[in-house]
């Protein structure tokens, strides 16, 4: 993920709470954890934050 706007980014991680602030330009990789079993992944864009 990249935040390719002006302003800062909220990335929020669920379902472990996680908070990440990425600054204009800031890039990101999300991974599953090791042995995870079936990994899901879908992101969620609202105003001033992307939820994973």
């Amino acid at each position: 993920m990249q935040n390719g706007g002006g302003d800062f980014l909220c990335l929020f991680i669920e379902p472990y709470g996680d908070v990440l602030w990425l600054k204009p330009g800031d890039e990101m990789t999300v991974v599953p954890a090791d042995g995870a079993l079936d990994p899901r992944f879908s992101v969620v864009a609202v105003k001033h934050r992307l939820v994973d």
